[in-house]
Formats: structure tokens, sequence, C-alpha cells
């Protein structure tokens, strides 16, 4: 707890600094601007009468540069330098990350259509401790992302191609990544079409594993007559997994979904969603079918209720067995949203109940409720104030019809100590949540 506060009050004597100094200062096309966050999570779980826990705290401090070359018309460029620190324990053990870094980036021609992108970032993060033994870790991405701006008959095109680079002693020693990511965007009367296509191939030099993997997809949003509209999405993906001391082996995955959404009035939202998911490696086959109905309904005062019944059934096959689960999960919801002067306040509490069924294996109930409050501050010249909490509770019955032992999965006490934690450059647009 001390250490929180030290670190609490640090970020706000940064972001105090950055008010006077950094925040945002107009001089010859740049402005310079700093940012500070600090998070604390504290996570409780129990299992069979014995509690386990885990507390992280984070903060992040970044100062950045932006620019005009010719005003705009020849190059816009970024700099920013950023500093991190988390703390990561479970009970007596734990780690504690520093890390520094920066990225560059510059848009060549960028009010015209076919703007280019090129950027660089660098990150190398210390990691001291006794959960993980003390390493480093260096991180090296740099790439560009060109964009065509179609007027005519052909589609938009999004294009980036990077390569990431990692240095680890824990982790393997160096990584490879490559990526290439290309998307289609055209509309269609009342659609818009997307389709994408991505290349990721992933090499492990020490042990000489390579991993790659081919994407492709098609979407398609529709507005439809008396405010409707229509979703649909799917997809295409192949594994590849190399290793030296055995064969290569793929595994294929199909997906599909489709949504439509209804507005019969300004207050009423039906929701009707349906997936459907294949994946094969080898002799082992999963197939999943699941399928929702949702209702919106906004009250007066700020208030907005919520209800969604939902369902879900997968079967799995191998050489020697084939199993089945089927489940159903109702979920309450009660939201209350308001401004007064300058904050934005929104709180919503849920409540769910469902019913899981496994052949062979376990069935039973589970239930949860969740309350969620975000306070924020409406955006000021300098600065824009964000407060969330969640508290959350969930409770699981299992019943089993056997005499195995019922199972549950819990997360890792401690997080993977790998991140990046330089905010990435805009791609123009690019529909890859990467």
């Amino acid at each position: 707890m001390a250490k929180c506060v030290y670190r609490l009050w640090l970020t706000y004597a940064f972001l105090s600094l950055s008010l006077v100094s950094l925040m945002p200062k107009q001089v010859d096309a740049q402005a310079l601007y700093g940012r500070g966050t600090l998070s604390f999570e504290d996570y409780l779980y129990e299992i069979g009468g014995r509690r386990e826990g885990y507390y992280s705290l984070d903060e992040l401090l970044n100062l950045d540069l932006d620019g005009l070359l010719n005003g705009g018309m020849l190059a816009r460029y970024h700099a920013g330098i950023s500093l991190f620190n988390s703390d990561i324990y479970s009970e007596s053990k734990g780690n504690d990350i520093f890390g520094l870094g920066y990225n560059l980036s510059s848009t060549l021609l960028p009010q015209r259509s076919f703007p280019l992108t090129l950027y660089v970032r660098q990150n190398t993060d210390k990691v001291t401790g006794n959960y993980y033994p003390p390493h480093d870790i260096k991180t090296d991405q740099y790439g560009l992302s060109w964009t065509y701006l179609s007027k005519g008959v052909l589609p938009k095109v999004l294009l980036d191609i990077s390569q990431l680079d990692t240095e680890s002693r824990l982790e393997g020693g160096e990584n490879r990544r490559r990526k290439l990511n290309l998307g289609l965007l055209k509309a269609v009367h009342n659609s818009g079409i997307t389709s994408k296509f991505s290349y990721d191939d992933y090499l492990n030099k020490l042990n000489n594993y390579r991993y790659t993997q081919k994407y492709l997809s098609l979407d398609d949003l529709t507005q439809l007559p008396n405010n409707a509209q229509f979703q649909f999405s799917g997809s295409l993906s192949q594994f590849e997994v190399r290793t030296p001391s055995r064969e290569a082996s793929r595994n294929n995955r199909y997906f599909l979904k489709s949504r439509f959404l209804h507005y019969p009035t300004s207050r009423l939202r039906n929701t009707y969603t349906y997936r459907f998911s294949h994946y094969q490696m080898s002799d082992y086959q999963n197939f999943q079918n699941s399928g929702s109905v949702g209702l919106n309904y906004r009250l007066d005062h700020g208030l907005k209720l919520e209800n969604s019944l939902s369902y879900s059934s997968s079967k799995t096959t191998t050489p020697n067995s084939t199993s089945r689960a089927n489940s159903v999960v109702d979920t309450i919801g009660l939201g209350y949203g308001k401004r007064f002067r300058r904050f934005n306040l929104y709180s919503n509490y849920d409540y769910g109940y469902g019913w899981t069924q496994v052949d062979p294996g376990e069935s039973g109930g589970s239930q949860y409720h969740r309350l969620n409050v975000n306070l924020s501050r409406l955006r000021t010249r300098w600065v824009e104030h964000t407060t969330q909490g969640t508290f959350s509770a969930k409770r699981d019955k299992i019943s089993s019809n056997n005499n195995c032992v019922a199972k549950a999965v819990v997360p890792s006490s401690i997080p993977s100590t790998s991140c990046i934690h330089n905010s990435p450059v805009s791609l123009m647009g690019s529909p890859w949540n990467q």
C-alpha cells in the first residue's frame, strides 16, 4: 500500500508538471504534450477453501512531439518517449518491471490519395524479482503502412508490412515476427464490403521453431429498411508449425457469424446473433454453434435496461472418443448514465445465471454479479480525467455425473512479463486490431 501511495504521488507530480510545461504548446506547427497513467488491481479468488490472489501496480509516462512539414502538405512526423514501471506480486513472490521506449513515425504526402507512413519503435524492459528470474527484454519494430483512397469504382486499399524482433534470455533467445496485412474496402448501394488477407510468420532462432498463419475474411454490413441492419462475417485461416524434430503440422479453422439489429423505436433495440466455427487438426475436430437474442431498452432519467438469452453447443471428435456440451445463459442488466457540469457518470449492474451440460462429464449451474462505475471529466484545454472501478463476484456449482473431479479454470497468478508499452502509430484507418 505504501508503494501504491508513493507511485500515485509520483504520477500526480508528473501530471502537474505536464500541465505547466508540456500540454500542449503550439510552436511553428509543432505540438509537445505529456501523459501519465497509474492503475492498480487487486485480484483474489478462492478454490476448495484455498484463497490466492495477486496485485499489480502499473505506471506509464509519455512525452510526445507532433509536427508538420510545409504545412502538412509534404509530411507529418511524430516522436515519442515513454517510461513504464510495473509491480506484480502474488503473496511473497513477484516481479518489478522497468521499461524505456521510444517511437518515431513519418507520413509522407498525408493530404494526397496515396499517403505512406514509415515507423520504428524500440522498447527495453528490465525485470527484477523472485517470481521470474531477473532478465532483460529488448523489442524492435519497424514497418510501413500505405493507403490508396479511391474515388472511382476501385476499392480503398490498405497495406501494412512490419517486422518485430525480440531478444529475451528467459523467453527463448531471439525471435523474429513478420506480418503482412492487405485490406480492400468498397461501398455498394446500402452495403459496405470489406475483404482482408493477412500473413504472419514467426521464427524462434534458438531452436528453429517456425509458425506461419494465413488468414482470409469477407465482411458485409447492410442497412435495411425500417431501421434494421444486417452484418455478416466469414473467415478461413490456416496454421502451420515446423520444428526440426517433427514434420510440419497444419490446422484449419472456418468461422461464420451473422447478426441482425432492429430498432423498432428510438428507445428499443433488438439483436439476434448466430455463430458457427469448425476447427480441424489432423484427426481432431471441433464444431461449435451459438446463438443469442438481446434486448436493450432506454428508460427515462438516464436509465437503461438490458436482457440477453444465449445458447451454445459444441461437439469434439477424436479417433477414440466423441464429446458434446450444451449451455444456456440468461443475463439481466441495469445501467445509469448522468452528465452534470463537467463530469460524466455511468454505472451498470449485471446479474447472470447459466446452466451447462457435458456428455460425458459434468453438469451444473453458475451465477454472477458485476458492478461497474465510470466517472470521467469532460476534456478541458489540457487534460482529461477518468476514474473507473469494477466489482464482480461469481459462484459456480458443478455436479459431477461420474467419479471425476470437477475442474475450475483460474487466471495465472502472475501475468507474462513481456510488454510493449508504446502506443501504436495510427495505420491510416487500418481495419486490423493487432
